[in-house]
């Protein structure tokens, strides 16, 4: 988080950032997995549980940080605004990624994983930690927003969802 802060000080994303600073912004977020593969080696226990453990603590974690305070003063309003459901779709979209991502870290760990699926492995833990970084690129260069670009993300996780839940069944 210090060289986050430091070499990034600005944690909204501006008009004046460039690619470059967000693609080094996600490419720091590599270490978070670091920090999952730390926390799944001491939580004792078999691995479906150790997964799960992880990716919701994880993403409740992102979720009181990131988006709780928005949610829960902005929903409570008088006024309906689409928006709100649109930031609750993408809570529960983050949960899925989270969990996925502990999957794929989980897999990376195992000893009896197949040597010939872990580069596969490898690159979707890389690829999904870069989907941020895409749809970012897509709203600045395309103007893409909204529920399209929910509908992006959402096929983006469930990609990676589905490919970590049919290499996390291989050893279950």
């Amino acid at each position: 988080m210090l060289i986050l802060a430091t070499f990034f000080p600005s944690a909204d994303i501006s008009e004046s950032s460039s690619a470059l600073e967000a693609v080094l912004r996600n490419t720091l977020d590599l270490i978070d997995f670091g920090g999952v593969y730390y926390v799944l080696n001491r939580i004792p226990g078999k691995g479906p549980g150790k997964v799960l453990v992880t990716g919701v603590g994880w993403g409740a974690a992102e979720l009181f940080l990131n988006r709780f305070v928005l949610l829960w003063v902005g929903a409570r309003g008088m006024e309906f605004d689409w928006k709100y459901l649109q930031l609750s779709f993408d809570a529960n979209l983050s949960l899925v990624y989270f969990l996925s991502i502990a999957a794929l870290v989980w897999l990376y760990s195992r000893n009896d994983f197949p040597s010939n699926l872990l580069p596969l492995v490898c690159i979707f833990l890389v690829g999904a930690n870069y989907i941020p970084t895409f749809l970012d690129m897509l709203t600045r260069f395309f103007g893409v927003s909204g529920v399209l670009l929910l509908g992006i993300k959402t096929v983006m996780v469930m990609a990676v969802a589905a490919v970590s839940t049919v290499m996390f069944s291989v050893l279950n």
